[in-house]
């Protein structure tokens, strides 16, 4: 995963003063490889977003493991996912 500050994205987004409405998306997801694997996969309705390909961010210190479900937020229309949080309970 990059080592960029994916919150700094959301900053710049809420911080626009513009009367245009840019699409935000929040998603769930299923960690279908997490961690303790080479490259982290997480399911988004029956689309895969993996780590290696850059379709994935996080901050620092946010650890996911396969199984668990995550909440995600989309700032390009789904084409890569800032995780922002697990979610304990739905």
């Amino acid at each position: 995963m990059t080592n960029k500050n994916p919150y700094n994205d959301i900053l710049n987004l809420m911080s626009r003063k513009t009367d245009e409405r840019l699409p935000t998306y929040f998603y769930f997801g299923t960690v279908t490889a997490g961690d303790d694997k080479e490259k982290q996969i997480i399911n988004v309705g029956g689309i895969e977003y993996k780590s290696n390909e850059n379709e994935l961010m996080r901050a620092n210190g946010i650890r996911i493991e396969t199984g668990e479900k995550v909440l995600l937020i989309s700032l390009d229309n789904g084409q890569s996912m800032i995780i922002l949080c697990r979610v304990e309970k739905m």
